[in-house]
């Protein structure tokens, strides 16, 4: 009998993993309609996107190793939307930016900006690592 309620209460918390990680969501707000991606299709999300897009993500962890290319905003909940790996921002031309580009993100890898903007905004984010090859005018880090 004691092994078996020892079974079942494992069995309750592999479940709630289980659910936990297959409700990890990208949103993405287009013309007032909503996409939803899984948390693997982040990069998907962000190719289906355009100028003026916004991402939403919610608790759980995102594969990174995305490039930004279009004037989004991926806004996360938090220190618990984690994008692992790396975040390249790679914009054609010098564009300027006029809403926050990452807000409350957890970043595991590098923010790597790789071409000139103007006004780029980074609030409420966690990362380790911010690396520059490109000129960057005023750029706001906001409570990170």
């Amino acid at each position: 009998m004691k092994r078996n309620l020892i079974l079942l209460v494992c069995l309750f918390f592999i479940s709630i993993v289980t659910v936990k990680a297959q409700t990890s969501k990208v949103a993405l707000q287009h013309s007032g309609n909503v996409t939803l991606y899984n948390a693997d299709e982040l990069s998907k999300a962000l190719d289906a996107s355009v100028d003026g897009d916004t991402l939403y993500l919610n608790e759980g962890t995102f594969t990174g190793g995305i490039t930004i290319k279009k004037k989004v905003t991926i806004i996360g909940s938090g220190s618990a939307s984690i994008i692992s790996g790396d975040v390249t921002i790679a914009f054609t031309g010098t564009p300027t930016l006029t809403a926050n580009l990452l807000d409350a993100l957890n970043i595991s890898g590098t923010i790597n900006i790789t071409s000139a903007i103007n006004g780029l905004k980074v609030r409420k984010c966690q990362f380790s690592n911010i690396s520059f090859s490109a000129n960057v005018s005023e750029m706001i880090i906001d409570r990170c």
